[in-house]
């Protein structure tokens, strides 16, 4: 999940769900969902409460089951949802 070619990880690695500087430390994951080899997060901008959760997944996707409309694998986070772009609201 970060994006790497290194299969395996013996520590705990930080994993960004930005690449905007400025956003990459704002970002504050509520929830996870894990699934055999995918992952879902819930995420909130720590600077603006008001706005509303986004949601990123990430992992194999052979079988769709990212939800992201293809079933290619992907190696790191993904906005899946957020308000602007799908106001419809589900939960994982």
């Amino acid at each position: 999940g970060l994006g790497k070619k290194e299969k395996h990880q013996k520590t705990p690695q930080r994993i960004y769900f930005s690449k905007d500087e400025k956003e990459k430390e704002n970002i504050k994951i509520e929830e996870i969902t894990v699934g055999l080899d995918y992952l879902f997060a819930m995420a909130q901008n720590n600077n603006n409460q008001q706005e509303k959760q986004k949601i990123y997944c990430w992992g194999r996707n052979e079988r769709f089951q990212l939800g992201n409309g293809n079933n290619r694998n992907q190696n790191f986070p993904i906005l899946l949802r957020d308000e602007k772009q799908n106001p419809n609201t589900f939960q994982i």
